[in-house]
């Protein structure tokens, strides 16, 4: 089969939707014109602030959007599910989530005040629903009645270390969610990594609320993104309690 350069910027619409085809992803035309008004949007708000690299524009539709929606590539969330996204800075992967997935139930957690009010912004112009923005630290949001033990899924991307990202999310998780697919279990820590993360699951692994962790390579049928090349998923299934 011909392999799909993903970097040729008048055919991006095209190429990703046939990028998630490929993959296993069905995508509508609808879903498809959201993520081209969720990437304008996104480059409006970027030069205002800075919510992604300047040298990253060009190559949005790979390192950032392709980056999100790989996860539903490789995992099958649990429909209806109530999942809050990390220190989601400009909407990643949540929104691409939330668009994927319209049955999802979002919330889109950041400590600095001015990436959640663009990413609020974003939120209202796309016209999405059931899906929230909370500013606030997360270790100070996971101890509000109204967020502690209310998530079945904790998604983050590059956000801190997986020990971090653990202790900042358990409070958050329902530790008797019986939400799941035949490859995700709530609760559970779902990451977007890159490197060697050998010290990073090591520093984990014994903590006693782990039942596993698994790490996915990011690799694309008859696509080439080098942009992407090396990045993980790391998820961290949690024991129930």
């Amino acid at each position: 089969m011909e392999q799909i350069e993903l970097n040729n910027t008048d055919s991006h619409k095209a190429r990703f939707q046939n990028t998630c085809l490929q993959n296993g992803l069905q995508i509508s035309d609808v879903q498809v014109n959201q993520f081209v008004r969720y990437v304008e949007e996104l480059k409006t708000w970027n030069q205002k602030i800075n919510l992604i690299s300047r040298k990253d524009e060009e190559n949005i539709w790979n390192a950032h959007v392709l980056h999100s929606a790989s996860l539903l590539f490789f995992l099958k969330f649990p429909a209806g599910a109530s999942v809050l996204d990390l220190g989601t800075g400009s909407g990643l992967p949540g929104i691409p989530l939330k668009i994927l997935m319209p049955d999802l139930k979002i919330t889109l957690l950041d400590s600095t005040k001015k990436k959640i009010d663009a990413v609020a912004d974003m939120v209202r112009k796309l016209e999405l629903n059931n899906i929230h923005t909370v500013w606030g630290r997360a270790e100070d949001v996971n101890r509000k009645p109204e967020y502690s033990h209310k998530t079945d899924i904790i998604v983050a991307r590059a956000v801190a270390p997986l020990s971090d990202l653990l202790k900042w999310s358990v409070p958050f998780l329902n530790s008797n969610s019986e939400k799941q697919t035949e490859n995700l279990s709530a609760p559970a820590l779902v990451t977007l990594k890159g490197g060697d993360l050998q010290d990073e699951v090591r520093a984990i692994q014994h903590h006693k609320r782990i039942k596993n962790i698994r790490i996915i390579d990011i690799v694309f049928k008859n696509i080439n993104a080098p942009e992407l090349q090396g990045k993980k998923i790391v998820v961290v299934d949690l024991k129930k309690e």
